[in-house]
């Protein structure tokens, strides 16, 4: 069984890029699935700020997250009490020592990677969008449900939180 990551990127309050994935490693718990998950976005970020260095930018990154266990795993050395972390995640830790990315904490309720991880209402993914910057194009919403009432409905093809597993 493997856990969906969804980390999106932004720059100056713009989304640059977003994704929405399985993840590629087998996660025994809760917390080492969203370490997985800052691991791949830190990836990400990396790549991006290197690239815009070399274009004569400078920024630093920031990820947020909002499990406080994942986070404690990011800022430690070592694979601590967890017995089962792939070694070739543990790069972020170094990248955090070394002040290339500093990790926040977020509120569960106010995460915007909940957009591709989870089951939301109509609502709940406005207000996430909002939260990045993005707005819902209204003007075709007749020809999406019958239902004039779009502010109601459930939208359920978006898959559940990394932290639980899906099968292969």
């Amino acid at each position: 069984r493997k856990s969906i990551s969804c980390g999106i990127l932004m720059i100056g309050g713009a989304v640059v890029s977003s994704y929405s994935r399985g993840q590629t490693v087998i996660a025994t718990s809760s917390a080492e699935a969203e370490f997985y998950g800052i691991a791949a976005l830190s990836s990400e970020m990396m790549f991006v700020l290197n690239l815009l260095n070399e274009l004569g930018f400078q920024f630093s990154g920031h990820v947020h997250a909002d499990s406080s266990s994942a986070i404690s795993i990011a800022a430690r050395r070592g694979v601590g009490k967890v017995k089962h972390l792939e070694i070739r995640s543990l790069h972020v830790q170094d990248l955090v020592k070394r002040k290339f990315l500093t990790i926040h904490k977020v509120k569960g309720e106010s995460n915007p990677a909940d957009l591709g991880t989870k089951i939301l209402t109509w609502n709940r993914i406005h207000y996430l969008c909002g939260l990045i910057n993005l707005r819902i194009n209204y003007q075709n919403k007749t020809k999406m449900v019958k239902n004039n009432d779009v502010e109601n409905l459930d939208i359920n093809y978006i898959e559940k939180s990394e932290a639980r597993n899906i099968d292969e």
